[in-house]
């Protein structure tokens, strides 16, 4: 699965990302309390701005729970989070530039999930 984000924040807000932000793609799982972890991998579409780094937070709809992953153009990252008792999680796509330069040279950056698994 994937997105397109045209957009770059320049770092997560302390509260937490608001899922209605332009500059941030979300992806709501219904998990129905009955799923111990989630598995996936990420990475950036080859067609992706290279100078943009992509982020993904997860979220319970009100805070963040794991560590934000990072990950830059031509990589990928495994994330393993905990969703226990957890009836939805919120996959929060953003992304910030890796160098400090302007997010708005029209150049968009596409995350995608895959290898996805629910324990």
């Amino acid at each position: 699965m994937g997105t397109q984000l045209r957009q770059c924040v320049e770092a997560p807000k302390t509260a937490g990302l608001d899922k209605y932000d332009s500059s941030v793609q979300t992806l709501r799982l219904n998990l129905g309390h009955k799923y111990e972890s989630l598995k996936f991998k990420v990475a950036l579409e080859n067609n992706s701005a290279v100078d943009r780094t992509l982020n993904v937070r997860v979220t319970d709809g009100s805070k963040q729970f794991g560590n934000i992953t990072t990950v830059s153009f031509d990589e990928e990252a495994s994330v393993e989070v905990p969703v226990k008792d957890r009836n939805a999680v919120f996959l929060q796509f953003y992304a910030t530039t890796s160098d400090d330069s302007s997010c708005s040279s029209g150049d968009s950056s596409i995350p995608v999930i895959y290898d996805i698994e629910l324990d």
